[in-house]
């Protein structure tokens, strides 16, 4: 909907919303930037454990 096609209560309040759409976003790319660290511990936990009580193979 242009902008033009709004009341002035509705323009006004869409600065905030815009706000409020960049918040949720920025949230939502942190939060997808710690996965990689995240899985990566995980499997460092894994290997280490799996080191720690598993004999290695012998070939």
């Amino acid at each position: 909907m242009p902008t033009a096609d709004l009341d002035a209560g509705e323009r006004e309040a869409l600065p905030d919303r815009v706000r409020e759409y960049e918040k949720a976003a920025t949230e939502q790319v942190d939060k997808l930037h710690a996965q990689p660290a995240r899985a990566e511990d995980f499997a460092a936990t894994l290997a280490a454990r799996l080191e720690q009580n598993v004999p290695a193979a012998r070939p």
